[in-house]
This record gives C-alpha cells, sequence and structure tokens, in this order.
C-alpha cells in the first residue's frame, strides 16, 4: 500500500529531451548520465504507468492536480507559485474522504 504524489495532471506525457544534441557533446565523457538523460522520458512515462496500474489493482492512491500547474520547471513568481499551491491544496482537500478510506481511518 502506498500514495504516488504528482505533479502534471492526468494524460500528462513526458517528450524526448529536445537538448539531447547539446547534453551528448557537452557530456559526452560521462556515458552513463548522458544515457539516462536520454531514456529519462522512457523512464518517466512507464513509472506512471506502473503507478497507474497499481491504483486500477486498489494498491496506491495517486494524488495529482485536476490542472497543469501554472509554473515551470524553476518557477520564481510568487504568484504563480502561489496559484500552483492553492491548486494542490484544492486537489488534496477533494480527495481527503479517498485518501481517508485509503488509509482505513
Amino acid at each position: 500500500m502506498g500514495c504516488f504524489v504528482l505533479t502534471q495532471s492526468r494524460g500528462y506525457t513526458k517528450k524526448k529531451n529536445y537538448m539531447m544534441p547539446v547534453i551528448r557533446l557537452k557530456y559526452r565523457r560521462y556515458k552513463d548520465f548522458v544515457q539516462a538523460m536520454a531514456d529519462r522520458h522512457k523512464v518517466y512515462n512507464e513509472s506512471i504507468a506502473y503507478a497507474e496500474k497499481r491504483a486500477s489493482d486498489g494498491a496506491v492512491l495517486i494524488v495529482r492536480p485536476s490542472e497543469k500547474l501554472p509554473v515551470g520547471r524553476v518557477e520564481k513568481d510568487p504568484e504563480k507559485l502561489k496559484a500552483a499551491y492553492e491548486i494542490g491544496r484544492r486537489t488534496a482537500e477533494a480527495m481527503l474522504p479517498q485518501i481517508r478510506e485509503f488509509l482505513g481511518h
């Protein structure tokens, strides 16, 4: 029994890193790192598929925002961060009965 807390809404899939040619050139001495970056989208998408399968079996609970968060990867805008926080808060509040049931409380 476990819980996955995700930052992406349902249906999100990570795409190939468009910077791979630059990463391959800049980090060519670090072959394992380059391979990890090249496979990152596959590993992420496989992990999400695994979590969703386990959730459909009732073994895990997935908590994720119901909408796309209005922030970038390295967000500094306090208003956007506050908006993302509020989305997370509303999501958790809406799921609270489901979370309690899942945890057996």
